[in-house]
């Protein structure tokens, strides 16, 4: 996983003030794998770091964004997982290409 990648998403998820228990909750996944995927310790599948990014750019309840439900995320960041989803898609396409020989 691209460490950039890693270190936005836990970087988001502290402006937010949410614990990892917290993200892993609202993104559906174990905490202990977002503790490796912040680490940049694994290099998680596309639709975990979707719904990952998902979570972090809604909030569940309304009177926590005054007039957004979306944190900003700056050009970096955006560029960051568009490359990063990018070569992961490309990947898992291989993998099912390899997977059907």
């Amino acid at each position: 996983m691209v460490l950039d990648l890693a270190t936005h998403i836990r970087q988001l998820r502290e402006e937010l003030g949410w614990t990892q228990e917290d993200l892993a909750k609202r993104a559906r996944i174990d905490q202990a794998d977002l503790s490796r995927i912040e680490r940049g310790g694994t290099d998680p599948r596309w639709s975990t770091v979707n719904r990952i990014i998902t979570a972090l750019g809604e909030t569940l309840e309304p009177a926590a964004a005054s007039t957004t439900t979306r944190p900003a995320l700056t050009a970096e960041t955006r560029e960051t997982i568009r490359k990063t989803a990018s070569r992961w898609r490309r990947s898992d396409a291989e993998a099912t290409v390899a997977i059907k020989r």
